[in-house]
């Protein structure tokens, strides 16, 4: 393969929505999202984290202590951001809770909220990257900060769940690969 600075990608702009779990999946990167999805707003100049993780347990034979196997124990896949901009649905998906009509939030340090799918754009000029996760959930949030010199962040990590429905955690559509007979059938959930 020969090298293409054309294929280097940069997350120019983008955007984090969510809906309820069951709401359809996105058929590509590209279509408009319909308005089910919430749009949570600006994110913090770092934009988007993406974390894969795996716990392995390795199989040891006896004789000359090779390692014969190496089995997955435990996976996950996160994402972290810092939403900046402060409004109903920013607020609800940091907190767990909706906003009430007189303005207010309760606050529940337990709380997590519910599962809801979520979706995560990324833009390069005319190259878009979607991420789906149709079961994902807040799983930590970190500090916020109130001062006079920096917005008020909202830390969120999500985690994707495997929904049956869908049969993945996580799907990714990449608008430069799409009808790209190179790689035809790759990576197919299963």
């Amino acid at each position: 393969m020969a090298l293409n600075s054309a294929d280097v990608r940069v997350g120019i702009s983008g955007a984090v929505c969510f809906a309820p779990v069951g709401t359809p999946a996105p058929k590509n990167a590209t279509d408009p999202l319909p308005d089910i999805w919430r749009d949570v707003g600006y994110l913090s100049e770092d934009g988007i984290e993406e974390e894969r993780t795996r716990s392995l347990n390795e199989t040891t034979a006896w004789q000359n202590a090779d390692v014969v196997r190496v089995s997955v124990t435990s996976a996950s896949f996160t994402t972290v951001f810092t939403m900046i901009e402060t409004n109903r649905n920013s607020l609800e998906l940091y907190y767990g809770r909706p906003v009430q009509p007189d303005g207010s939030i309760v606050i529940d340090p337990g709380e997590t909220g519910p599962r809801r799918a979520m979706i995560f754009d990324y833009v390069d000029g005319d190259n878009f990257c979607r991420l789906h996760m149709p079961e994902a959930q807040v799983t930590e949030v970190d500090t916020q900060t109130v001062n006079s010199a920096d917005p008020v962040g909202y830390t969120n990590t999500i985690t994707a769940y495997r929904n049956r429905a869908a049969r993945y955690a996580a799907k990714k559509w990449y608008s430069a690969l799409a009808n790209d007979a190179s790689g035809a059938g790759e990576g197919e959930a299963s």
